[in-house]
């Protein structure tokens, strides 16, 4: 789950929280149940090629991304 939260949800994610790890059930931390809870819903992105949320962590990575943005010479974006 990719999720944008809002400030004022923090007060109920903490209390997710804090009821999931006292509850001593490792499952209880789903965050599922926290975001149907706060009415979250889905959004979907488009993607060409690959993951939209590609992480970037190796030289390999970074050529990679490089190519797919279609920027392979262009340092200054990525």
């Amino acid at each position: 789950m990719i999720a944008l939260w809002q400030v004022a949800a923090l007060p109920e994610a903490e209390a997710h929280m804090r009821l999931a790890l006292h509850s001593g059930n490792h499952r209880d931390l789903a965050l599922w149940p926290l975001a149907e809870s706060l009415s979250m819903r889905p959004v979907s992105f488009e993607c060409i090629d690959g993951d939209p949320f590609f992480n970037i962590n190796t030289a390999d990575d970074l050529a990679h991304a490089r190519r797919v943005m279609g920027r392979a010479g262009d340092q200054s974006m990525l």
